[in-house]
């Protein structure tokens, strides 16, 4: 009944239908001032004025959005997802001896498939992040503080209560949050996470224990018995590959795979026959992987993933989409979920857009920089690359630029990035973009890409990004195949074929400054040898490191820039 029949029938003063009306508006929507959001297809932006306030909210309402979507993008907002540990009894059991019956069976299958002995050697194998001591500097790429109660846990680690039962979960940062020099730089693409392979090695594991012996060996309350039964229950209808290498990502396999084991209708219904029997799929062998793209670079864009083929609607709620369909969550209490918490969705967009890149200078020192070199680089790169990647508009090219520091005359003034996301083929490795024909068909038959406007589009090729934060986004192209400038700056033949994706911690032994990325060859730190996960093969399907060398080469392989030259472009490039 709306206001209007009330007053009818009650025969109340008409004033009374216009408040109700007034109050019934105004409550369905969040507080802050939020404006619409052209997601469409047709988008265009401003040149030189990227989204970074994507709803042009006044600065007090924009500082308290971001900081509700920061704390969203720390802890996953999602209370209906479908896949929650019972968080006591299963750190309880990680944590005691082998006296449990079911730790002392867990133990014997450890050496294949549960890798760490404690819930702290969990997060650490799935190279969750610690957060960083410096929160409260002033460093943009950090966002300032977090809320007290993430302190003790790494970036991602997530508590839902579900019941009076507390469920273990994953955020965003899990993945989008990764480690450069020591120091967690949110909105980078995590390099060493295994979030892939945990869902993966959950389904081998949970199925062999029915909840009544959980409960009866890790000393479960009801409740927490009933949310191992349900997540036991959902893990049906996951599917999933692991990674052809570590660092990237498997989220087209992992929501195909999962669709093939529910039902082809606009909800994705649960089916217990394809949980037994999924459909098959290419994605099960088809090469598919990717890294993740820094979050900064959202506000350049109208289009989104690595191929641009997200053509309509707005990226978090894909990312909420795909999410959950990989933890089998039933699609109508997502879609009531996401109709109840518009807030949520607005905020956490507003945060992802409007985090900036880190700066060379925060890292190290300014004289690490040279001036000349970098303007000499500046040339070749608005004659070679701007084209595709974008202006960079310098400080020092700047003639009212007085009285600021040095570390201000290297950085970047403004970014004139193209009106509409461009998706172009260089001669990458072609196995990603082809992959999403196999997977579009059965994101867009779903009544929740409808209903938000999401269209997924295949395409050929891939986006040329804006390239703010260039210098700590290695390994580069969109499969992690070029462990450094240099090594993209050379010839097909004479790339690497092998490197190792360590960590970064030592900037003396894990950064190559020179080369502006991984160390290669004699100058790989011994022990990194010792992880064979990260080794890199461009040998391996979807994993070669072929394309984008006609800006550096002619037709006959001859070279179009001398060493120098290439020097002087990597010195531009730290700079944005």
């Amino acid at each position: 009944m709306n206001a209007l029949s009330l007053v009818n029938i009650t025969h109340r003063p008409i004033i009374l239908g216009v408040v109700l009306s007034f109050l019934s508006y105004f409550c369905s929507f969040p507080s802050y001032g939020f404006h619409e959001v052209d997601w469409s297809q047709d988008a265009e932006l401003t040149l030189g004025s990227p989204r970074e306030n994507i709803y042009n909210l006044s600065d007090s309402d924009f500082l308290h959005a971001i900081e509700d979507g920061r704390e969203h993008a720390f802890r996953w907002p999602v209370d209906v997802t479908g896949l929650l540990i019972p968080y006591r009894p299963f750190s309880q059991f990680l944590n005691e001896d082998y006296n449990n019956p079911l730790r002392r069976w867990a133990s014997r299958l450890s050496k294949t498939i549960v890798p760490f002995r404690n819930s702290r050697g969990l997060f650490d194998w799935m190279g969750l992040l610690p957060y960083s001591k410096e929160l409260d500097d002033k460093l943009s790429f950090l966002q300032g503080p977090l809320v007290k109660h993430y302190k003790g846990n790494p970036s991602g680690v997530s508590f839902i209560k579900r019941k009076g039962a507390l469920g273990l979960t994953f955020g965003c940062v899990s993945c989008h949050s990764g480690q450069f020099l020591g120091r967690t730089i949110v909105g980078l693409n995590n390099k060493r996470s295994r979030a892939n392979q945990f869902f993966m090695m959950a389904k081998k594991v949970v199925p062999l224990v029915n909840s009544s012996f959980f409960k009866m060996t890790t000393k479960a309350d009801e409740e927490e018995r009933k949310m191992y039964f349900l997540a036991r229950e959902n893990l049906r209808a996951v599917g999933g590959v692991t990674p052809e290498v570590l660092g990237l990502d498997t989220s087209l396999a992992h929501v195909a795979l999962s669709l093939a084991r529910r039902n082809e209708d606009s909800l994705a219904t649960r089916s217990s026959h394809f949980e037994k029997y999924p459909r098959k799929h290419p994605l099960e062998s088809f090469p598919s992987s990717s890294r993740p793209m820094p979050w900064w670079n959202l506000k350049y864009k109208t289009r989104w993933l690595s191929d641009g083929s997200l053509v309509s609607g707005n990226p978090i709620l894909t990312n909420f989409l795909w999410n959950e369909i990989g933890r089998g969550t039933d699609l109508k209490e997502l879609e009531d979920w996401t109709e109840a918490n518009k807030d949520v969705v607005q905020n956490l967009t507003a945060y992802v857009f409007s985090l900036k890149a880190p700066h060379w200078t925060d890292f190290f020192s300014v004289k690490t920089l040279n001036l000349s070199k970098a303007k000499k680089g500046e040339k070749i790169f608005k004659k070679s690359c701007q084209g595709c990647h974008g202006r960079y508009e310098k400080n020092w090219s700047d003639l009212s630029f007085s009285g600021g520091s040095r570390e201000e005359l290297f950085k970047t003034k403004a970014v004139y990035y193209p009106k509409k996301t461009r998706v172009i083929d260089v001669g990458t490795d072609e196995k990603r973009w082809q992959a999403m024909k196999y997977l579009a068909p059965d994101i867009m038959r779903l009544g929740f890409s409808k209903r938000t406007g999401s269209i997924l589009r295949p395409q050929r090729g891939y986006v040329p990004p804006p390239l703010e934060g260039l210098f700590l986004r290695y390994p580069y192209f969109h499969n992690n195949s070029i462990p450094n400038l240099c090594a993209l700056m050379e010839r097909e033949d004479k790339r690497p074929k092998f490197f190792i994706q360590g960590p970064s911690l030592n900037e003396e032994t894990d950064y190559d400054k020179d080369c502006v990325g991984y160390p290669v060859g004699n100058k790989i730190p011994p022990d990194w040898y010792q992880d064979k996960e990260a080794f890199y093969s461009t040998k391996r399907p979807g994993l070669s490191s072929k394309g984008h060398t006609k800006v550096f080469y002619t037709r006959e392989g001859n070279s179009k820039f001398s060493e120098e030259e290439k020097s002087d472009l990597r010195e531009f490039l730290k700079t944005l």
